[in-house]
C-alpha cells in the first residue's frame, strides 16, 4: 500500500485541526476488508476479486441417513458457546415426490460430525424416534428455517427465534416460532406476518439492533430478492426490493435466495443467483453499507460454484440461513449442495462446508505488472495498523 505523503503540524492542537479540516475517513481499531472502495482512493493494475476458498474434502457433513430424510435442504448452523456445541436446524423434504417437509434438529462438537438424537416429539410413521423438531400437516407447507438465539430477550420462551416459510391451505408467508431450548418449539399464532414466497432468511443486525428478513416474489416475471425489518420479530415492515437481475446479467438469471452477516463491522451476505437456461444455481457475494441497502460484488463471479459431475453437489449450491463460523483460523461456512438441478424432481440435497482464509471474502490482485493502490486518506486508534 502506497500512500501520498502529506503534511502534517507537529504541534496535536494544529494537527486535530488538520483532521477536522480534510475528510479523513476514521476506521477506529477495525479491520479494512477490501469488500468494497470504502477506503480505496485509487488502484492502478490491480482489481477486486472474489476470494479464493476450498470446499471441504469430507463434505458433505450432513447427508439422509434416516427413513424420515428423503433429501436434507436449507438449514441454520450456529455455534453455541455457552455448550461448547454446533446445533443445526434443517429442513427435510420426507416424499420423494410431494413437497411435505419437517424441520430436524442435529448436534456436533467439532461442526463435521453430526448426531441426530432421538427427541420423542413428533411422529414418522407411528413412531417418536427421531429428531424432529417442527412438523406440518398434511395440507401445509413449510421451509426454509432461520434461527436466532437471543440472550437478551427478557422473555426466556422466546430465547430461541425461529422464521419459516409456510403455505397454510394456500394462505402464503412468513411465520415466527420461538423456543426456550432450540428443541420445543410453538408457533406464534398471527400468521402471516410477511407476505413472502419461499427462500426466505433473517438475522440479528447487531449494529442496526434490529431483526433484518430476506424474503423473495417477483420483479418482471423474475424471482428477485426483497428486504423487511423488525424490532420484536412478530411485526414487520412490509417488504421492500432489495435485489432484482439487471441488464449487467444474462437475461435468464433470476435472484432465488440471500442470507446476510456482519463480519469485521462489514455488512456481507451470499447470494443464489438462478440461471434458468442451465438450471444451475451458485452463490455470489453480496454486500452493504448499512444494512439495509444492498448491491452484489463488483465482479459478479461465483463465490460458490456447483462442483464436478457427478459430485454431491454437481447440480445446484445455495446458501443457507447461517452466518460464518470461525474455526482453527479459518472461516466455515456451511452451504447446501444439490446433485441435480433445478428442474430435477427427485434430487438429493446436503448440508457442506467451504472453507475461506480469515478475512478472505474478497482481495486485491495484480496481473503480471506491479500494482500500486493508494487509500483515502484515514485515522486509526492504536499503535500500529496490522489490519488492512
Amino acid at each position: 500500500i502506497r500512500r501520498p505523503p502529506r503534511s502534517t503540524p507537529s504541534n496535536s492542537s494544529a494537527a486535530s485541526d488538520v483532521y477536522k479540516r480534510q475528510d479523513f475517513h476514521d476506521i477506529g481499531s477495525r479491520k479494512q476488508l477490501f469488500i468494497d472502495h470504502s477506503i480505496i482512493e485509487k488502484m492502478e493494475n490491480l482489481h477486486l476479486a472474489v476470494g479464493k476458498s476450498e470446499k471441504y474434502a469430507g463434505n458433505p457433513v450432513l447427508t439422509p441417513t434416516q427413513p424420515w430424510e428423503y433429501s436434507n435442504g436449507w438449514a441454520t448452523v450456529l455455534y453455541d458457546p455457552e455448550e461448547y456445541l454446533f446445533k443445526m436446524w434443517y429442513q427435510v423434504r420426507w416424499h420423494k415426490t410431494l413437497e411435505r417437509f419437517y424441520i430436524c434438529y442435529a448436534i456436533s462438537s467439532d461442526g463435521i460430525h453430526w448426531e441426530k438424537p432421538k427427541l420423542g416429539l413428533f411422529k414418522y410413521k407411528g413412531l417418536k424416534y427421531n429428531n424432529i423438531v417442527l412438523a406440518q400437516d398434511i395440507k401445509t407447507i413449510m421451509d426454509a428455517p432461520s434461527v436466532i438465539k437471543d440472550k437478551t430477550n427478557s422473555d426466556s420462551t422466546r430465547c430461541y427465534k425461529m422464521l419459516i416459510r409456510e403455505n397454510d391451505r394456500g394462505v402464503k408467508g412468513a411465520r415466527a416460532v420461538f423456543s426456550m431450548d432450540g428443541i420445543h418449539w410453538k408457533r406464534y399464532p398471527v400468521f402471516p406476518l410477511i407476505d413472502t414466497g419461499d427462500a426466505i432468511s433473517c438475522y440479528f443486525d447487531e449494529k442496526l439492533k434490529k431483526y433484518i428478513a430476506f424474503t423473495k416474489d417477483r420483479v418482471g416475471g423474475k424471482r428477485a430478492r426483497f428486504i423487511s425489518v423488525s424490532r420484536d420479530f412478530v411485526n414487520w415492515s412490509t417488504p421492500r426490493i432489495l435485489l432484482k437481475a439487471d441488464n449487467q446479467d444474462p437475461s435468464d438469471v433470476e435472484l432465488y435466495h440471500n442470507n446476510g452477516f456482519i463480519y469485521e463491522g462489514y455488512h456481507i451476505g451470499l447470494l443464489d443467483v438462478f440461471h434458468t437456461n442451465s438450471q444451475i444455481i451458485d452463490v455470489q457475494l453480496i454486500i452493504s453499507s448499512d444494512g439495509l441497502k444492498w448491491k452484489r460484488f463488483f465482479s459478479r463471479k461465483p463465490f460458490i460454484s456447483p462442483g464436478s459431475k457427478k459430485s454431491w453437489d454437481c447440480g445446484m449450491v445455495l446458501s443457507t440461513n447461517s452466518s460464518p463460523i470461525i474455526r482453527n483460523d479459518e472461516i466455515w461456512i456451511y452451504y447446501c449442495g444439490v446433485n441435480g438441478t433445478h428442474n430435477v424432481e427427485q434430487s438429493i440435497s446436503a448440508i457442506g462446508i467451504l472453507k475461506v482464509r480469515m478475512d478472505g471474502f474478497a482481495s486485491v490482485n495484480a496481473d503480471e505488472e506491479e500494482g500500486i493502490l493508494t487509500t483515502n486518506p484515514f485515522v486509526f486508534k492504536g499503535l500500529s495498523l496490522i489490519h488492512i
